[in-house]
């Protein structure tokens, strides 16, 4: 099974050269000296390409070219596959440089980026700890306690800083670290999670990918997201809130290992907007939706005394848990203006999914089903509505219309109506013909129990072996022949039903027989019912033969 993985992709020093299937950026604009930063340059997997040197240098950095990679992803079920040539970056010293001019030839056609500028930092302690040799390197001391200049928070992060109330938002946890590998994080299960006046909802199915590396608070960090739980997150109310506060558990793996530390998240701050006043009647919808009328059943045959089904669909980008009623809500005095519509049934849903606009975000759909009795003969036009929600894009208010399909109301039904006379002679053909079914059974089930008791009457020694070809006749005359022999045998099963057989001169392989099908079962007719054809065949067979046996003997 294919399992869709959304990406919310953040590149930074993207640049479009030329044309749009060709990029080049930076890995890592900002990095220390003895660590990797590369420079990308991004085409189509069909892409033919020429690289006119290996290396290019301007005496503070050097680029060598490093490899090419092939990357495929899946967004949407959509598989697109790219062509990485990347050039490993080895600065000479600290400081902030320009990289030196880089070009490359695709498809026959030159490509040379625009300046791009990196900070060379100070080496790491990490990096500094990379030398020596192999052994040194493994095998260095693994302390239980955090490293001193160890740095490891966990922060909450949204898709926006401000939102309106009742627009989506997307928010996820985030484990900044610096001067360490990168630990071992899970979310406590006993702390909960902080999210005041919001609707929260873990969605599935769905990873954030952001930077390797990011500026905070002046500091270099290396970034990982916690893709176990992203969270849908609605505001209820306006104001300023601290969204995800909680305690991670975070512990230290491989040369960086250390305790279980606890650390508690830092919340994000967030501003939610109230909506503008509305003079008319809003449906509660935020986002960008359209409508569509359908009726149900058949607009042709409907009659007075019928029933009109109506599906109303709202759908598109944004929130609808708020909606209702459509009908309702289109009302400027507040009250249901149509009150012969009855709602039946509701349906919503929701998912996260790639938009028109390429970008990503919740695509809701509401399905409201109504039925409206037809009273009247005639055409039957109800006027168009209109549907009110806000577009949290433009600050503004916005509508879209509900218009109703008309139908032609019959006096009555198209359906042909059986007339009576009719009616009546199928009743009795059918009558007739069921009275004649079951007369044909009973004489056929008749004739078959004088058959049987016929052949046993006539001829005893072949009775049982003709049963196996008559249907329903084991229960007539194999039964009672059970029964006889279960009283003559009295409690004896298994081995000692078995030795008893023997010593009264049954085949050894008739008692064996008998012997193994009575291990559990009270009776031989409880044994029969779970033997097939030849083995009741069998069993009717020994019990003739005992019970003959025995009865001669007494």
């Amino acid at each position: 099974m294919v399992k869709r993985i959304l990406f919310v992709l953040f590149f930074f020093l993207t640049f479009a050269l030329g044309a749009e299937e060709i990029k080049f950026y930076v890995t890592r604009n900002m990095f220390p000296i003895g660590e990797e930063s590369y420079a990308v340059f991004e085409m189509d997997l069909n892409s033919k390409y020429t690289i006119p040197q290996n290396s290019f240098s301007n005496g503070d950095l050097t680029v060598f070219y490093a490899g090419v990679e092939e990357n495929t992803t899946i967004i949407n079920f959509q598989v697109f596959r790219k062509r990485l040539l990347k050039f490993r970056i080895k600065p000479s010293k600290q400081g902030t440089f320009v990289l030196p001019p880089l070009s490359i030839e695709v498809n026959g056609k030159t490509f040379t980026p625009s300046s791009v500028q990196v900070q060379v930092l100070a080496r790491t302690q990490t990096a500094k700890s990379r030398g020596g040799s192999f052994f040194d390197r493994f095998f260095q001391f693994e302390g239980e306690d955090l490293p001193e200049n160890a740095d490891l928070r966990v922060l909450f992060q949204t898709s926006k800083k401000q939102a309106w109330v009742g627009e989506p938002i997307i928010g996820y946890f985030t484990l900044y670290y610096r001067d360490v590998r990168k630990p071992y994080f899970d979310r406590n299960p006993a702390d909960s999670i902080q999210f005041p006046y919001f609707r929260s909802e873990v969605l599935s199915g769905v990873a954030v990918k952001i930077p390797e590396q990011i500026l905070y608070e002046g500091n270099v960090y290396d970034v990982a997201v916690y893709n176990k739980e992203i969270y849908s997150l609605i505001p209820l109310r306006p104001g300023d809130f601290y969204l995800g506060k909680t305690t991670f558990s975070l512990e230290g793996q491989l040369q960086s290992y250390f305790n279980v530390k606890t650390v508690s998240t830092i919340p994000n701050q967030i501003a939610v907007r109230p909506l503008p006043k509305y003079e008319g009647n809003f449906s509660g919808g935020v986002g960008k939706f359209k409508t569509q009328v359908r009726i149900k059943n058949d607009p042709y045959g409907i009659a007075v005394g019928d029933t009109l089904y109506l599906t109303v669909t709202v759908e598109g980008e944004g929130n609808l848990s708020s909606i209702t009623d459509p009908f309702s809500s289109t009302c400027n005095s507040g009250k249901n203006c149509f009150p012969r519509a009855t709602l039946y049934d509701t349906h919503r849903s929701w998912k996260f999914t790639e938009l028109e606009n390429s970008g990503y975000g919740f695509y809701s759909t509401a399905r409201f089903e109504y039925g409206i009795p037809m009273t009247q003969k005639g055409i039957w036009k109800e006027e168009s509505k209109v549907f009110v929600y806000f577009d949290p894009d433009s600050g503004s208010y916005k509508t879209a219309n509900l218009e109703f399909p008309s139908v032609e109301v019959l006096s009555e039904s198209k359906k042909k109506k059986i007339p009576i006379d009719e009616k009546r002679e199928e009743e009795f053909s059918s009558h007739s013909s069921k009275r004649f079914l079951f007369v044909s059974l009973g004489l056929l089930f008749f004739l078959a129990i004088s058959f049987s008791i016929w052949i046993r009457w006539k001829k005893p020694e072949t009775t049982y072996g003709f049963l196996e070809w008559i249907p329903g006749i084991f229960l007539l005359t194999g039964v009672p022949i059970l029964k006889e022999l279960d009283l003559l045998v009295g409690i004896k099963r298994g081995l000692v039903l078995k030795q008893s057989l023997l010593s009264k001169g049954i085949s050894e392989p008739d008692a064996s027989f008998l012997a193994n099908i009575s291990r559990t079962e009270s009776n031989f007719v409880e044994i029969s019912h779970r033997l097939n054809s030849d083995g009741k065949k069998n069993l009717l067979r020994i019990a003739k033969t005992i019970v003959k046996k025995l009865k001669e003997e007494t």
